[in-house]
């Protein structure tokens, strides 16, 4: 019995060590056990790419005959609000202001559009006129370097200088790049390239793919499938199939939804679509490929061989700078839970350089932050341990320096070291035993280093350049323009609350003068401007300072001011509400929801009022169209959408009506106006004229 039991031990010994001497697949077919031949991806019933049975809308009724310019209808509390911001403007239009220039748009090459006559011209850096004010509005770009120059309806596409570049007209000329220009015409979106029309208009959108190469998306009305064009339009190429994503890897393959295809024969390499595939190295053609939730990842050729014996795992390769990747592979050399997931470096070739022995992995700046058993180290490119693995974890203070922390089983800090970045030296031993966070102000770096106190208490405090104390210990810093706001810790008393002063850039506590009266201490403190500064004082009271000390009591905590591009106003923001700040800095009397910095080239600033409203009004304090409608919106010069009693319009400065107000939505892209009813859309030009 025993000696069958032998037999039987030895004839299973031998067929394991049989199958183990088998060679390794050489290839991905053999790998994944799929045909050579690979699978046509064209769909079983093709159809006829040509056909596209364009959907037109129902044509909008007659518009009603224009309704006569509505009367201004605001309450008493709006035209209280009006009046005031009016004189505000009013008050701003003095003498010192008569060389405010409004209606001017800045190009990069030191010309500009002046707006004359209703109509914008370019000219020079002299002054000279460059092209006539002949546009009734300009949109400026910097990728092709010129501007679409509307005349109505229509745009054409010029030079800085007013040469024509498209001279052509369309509804909207937008450059993806230096020579090409996506269009829309009548009935749809076109390319022109290197001056001609390479793409009729006649599509439904059209866009440039990520990336650096000139790839273009070009999308049917008939939602059919989409069109590829690279090479400068010279190639294309429209897959049968619906597809997320692709990549073109050269003029023979396209990498579709992780299906490597042959763009000539419409053969993808593997049959089904259960494969995640993705370029490792797209000079050298190597690709990586995992099936289906598998954590495997093989590399291959173009060929379909296999160009190494190792398997990684956990994620696709991605390549560093220098010409390494960080790669996972499986093991069970750490805990209890079955395989974990390790990370070491591989070459092009997919050799290992530094073999997969690390819970973390990652490269910055030629050098590698690793973790290993729990604890951090730092690698350079070759493996060679820089900073040994003795530390919980590293911390970047500069382009120099380390900090590496040991820390107790509390989490709390035993020891921390100065390292050297590069090298890995330590400098010194024990030098802070603190976490540390790099801050920028007063134009230097400063530290800022926290100590945990057991886990109730962490108290912070700043460092100088050279790791000098600046401040004593506080429960919180924070800075504010050139000062560093500490707070006090008054303790668990509910009677007592934290209190704050201020250190200047040296570290001397900063006493301000308020109201008369010196001020040390305070609630808080905020830079709201050059200006202004903003106190929550120890008598509850919050008010902004002047320079001088003199002060205005707010109603509402101030976060920020901006100025506002006119008359030396100033745009008060409060966690309450909006208001404004005159030539002397006083609050206007007026509640706002937003107000917009003055526009040159518009000529007015967006204001919004609390009451839903919203008007435009212009450096003299004048308001567009006497405040009669609810909301204005500009959406250039001389055509605005407007907003009465919840349905919208189109009018021009002179408020004669372009679109009636009778839409629900009105919106506006590339050139054309859609304007919405009910569940029906409607499409006009700039002039308001209806289009199919």
């Amino acid at each position: 019995m025993n000696q069958k039991l032998l037999l039987l031990f030895s004839l299973l010994f031998l067929g394991i060590c049989t199958a183990s001497a088998q060679e390794a697949p050489k290839t991905v077919y053999e790998l994944l056990d799929v045909p050579r031949e690979g699978c046509n991806i064209l769909p079983k019933e093709t159809v006829d790419s040509k056909s596209s049975k364009i959907i037109r809308r129902p044509s909008p009724p007659p518009p009603p005959p224009p309704p006569p310019p509505i009367a201004s209808r605001p309450g008493s509390q709006q035209m209280d609000v009006n009046t005031t911001l009016s004189n505000l403007f009013k008050k701003g239009a003095s003498a010192k202001d008569k060389t405010f220039v409004t209606h001017r748009i800045e190009l990069s090459n030191g010309h500009y559009a002046f707006f004359d006559n209703n109509n914008w011209g370019i000219k020079d850096e002299s002054d000279q006129v460059l092209v006539p004010p002949t546009f009734s509005y300009i949109i400026p770009d910097e990728t092709a370097k010129g501007f679409s120059g509307y005349k109505g309806a229509k745009c054409q596409y010029y030079n800085y200088d007013g040469t024509e570049k498209v001279k052509e007209s369309y509804y909207d000329i937008t450059p993806t790049e230096k020579n090409t220009f996506v269009v829309r015409g009548k009935d749809g979106y076109g390319v022109i390239h290197d001056g001609q029309l390479v793409i009729q208009p006649q599509y439904k959108h059209i866009t440039k793919a990520r990336g650096n190469k000139s790839v273009y998306n070009v999308y049917r009305k008939d939602k059919g499938n989409t069109t590829i064009y690279w090479d400068g339009f010279k190639q294309q190429f429209t897959p049968p199939i619906r597809f997320k994503e692709y990549q073109i890897i050269n003029d023979e393959y396209i990498l579709l939804d992780h299906a490597l295809v042959n763009m000539k024969t419409m053969i993808s390499m593997f049959c089904g679509n259960n494969y995640n595939i993705e370029v490792y190295d797209s000079e050298n053609l190597i690709f990586s490929i995992k099936k289906g939730r598998d954590k495997a990842v093989f590399l291959f050729d173009m060929k379909g061989n296999i160009i190494t014996k190792n398997i990684f795992h956990d994620r696709p390769p991605f390549a560093n700078e220098n010409g390494l990747a960080i790669v996972g592979a499986q093991t069970e050399q750490f805990g209890q839970r079955g395989k974990t997931t390790v990370y070491g470096l591989i070459d092009k070739k997919g050799n290992w350089v530094v073999e997969p022995q690390y819970q973390f992995l990652r490269f910055y700046k030629g050098r590698y932050q690793a973790q290993k058993d729990g604890m951090a180290g730092r690698l350079d490119d070759k493996g060679q341990v820089l900073i040994p693995f003795d530390y919980n974890s590293l911390y970047t203070i500069n382009d120099d320096h380390l900090l590496g922390y040991v820390k107790n089983s509390d989490k709390t800090i035993s020891r921390c070291d100065l390292l050297d970045k590069n090298t890995g030296k330590v400098l010194k031993k024990d030098y802070i035993g603190y976490e540390m966070k790099w801050i920028e102000f007063c134009d230097k770096t400063f530290y800022e280093i926290s100590n945990i106190q057991g886990r109730e208490v962490e108290l912070y405090r700043i460092l100088d350049e050279k790791l000098k104390p600046v401040t004593e210990w506080h429960k919180r810093l924070s800075t504010t323009g050139d000062y560093i706001v500490a707070k006090t810790f008054a303790g668990r008393i509910a009677s007592q609350r934290d209190t704050s002063f201020a250190y200047n850039c040296k570290g001397k506590v900063q006493t301000f003068k308020v109201d008369g009266k010196s001020v040390k201490e305070f609630y808080d403190m905020r830079i709201i401007s050059d200006e202004q500064t903003y106190f929550h004082l120890l008598d509850d009271r919050r008010v902004l300072v002047d320079q001088k000390g003199k002060i205005q009591v707010l109603n509402a905590k101030a976060y920020s001011s901006s100025e506002l591009g006119i008359s030396g106003l100033k745009k008060l923001k409060t966690n309450q509400y909006t208001t404004i700040l005159d030539e002397e800095n006083q609050i206007a009397p007026v509640n706002l929801k937003d107000i917009q910095s003055f526009s040159q080239k518009t000529g007015y600033i967006q204001i919004d009022l609390d009451n839903n409203h919203t008007i435009q009004m212009d450096k003299d304090g004048q308001i567009l169209f006497d405040g009669a409608y609810d909301q204005t919106h500009c959406l250039h010069t001389n055509a605005f959408i407007v907003t009465q009693r919840k349905k919208k319009g189109l009018v021009d400065v002179n408020n004669k009506i372009i679109i009636p107000l009778e839409y629900d939505s009105l919106s506006f892209h590339k050139g054309i106006i859609r304007a919405n009813k009910g569940k029906e859309s409607y499409y006009f030009d700039l002039l308001g004229n209806k289009m199919d």
